[in-house]
């Protein structure tokens, strides 16, 4: 989730040693890994980023930190848009009319 498959080998290698000095279990399914599942994870990865990569250019955004505070204020801008939308439909809906009242006598 957060790292990348090129750190996968240094994951490994700091696991192996864990497991060499007895403070992880060995378990087969790690220990015995076949080649396929290892070429499997990196063409699942591949495919990941290229559909990153293809909604990135959908959205405009580039790898800057600029795009990212315009997308994030943009963001911002339509939460509030709907939030006022919703606060006025309420008010409309539940705040009390002005009603005309009778003037009483002195």
């Amino acid at each position: 989730m957060c790292s990348s498959i090129e750190e996968e080998p240094r994951y490994r290698r700091l696991l192996l040693e864990q497991i060499r000095s007895g403070a992880l279990p060995e378990f087969d399914a790690f220990t015995q890994e076949d080649r396929s599942k290892k070429q499997q994870r990196k063409r699942k990865a591949k495919k990941e980023a290229k559909e990153a990569a293809a909604m990135r250019e959908d959205l405009g955004m580039d790898d800057s930190a600029a795009a990212l505070r315009s997308m994030i204020a943009q963001r911002n801008e339509n939460r509030e848009k709907g939030f006022n939308n919703f606060m006025a439909d309420l008010e409309a809906k539940y705040a009390p009319k002005g009603k005309k009242t009778k003037k009483g006598k002195k």
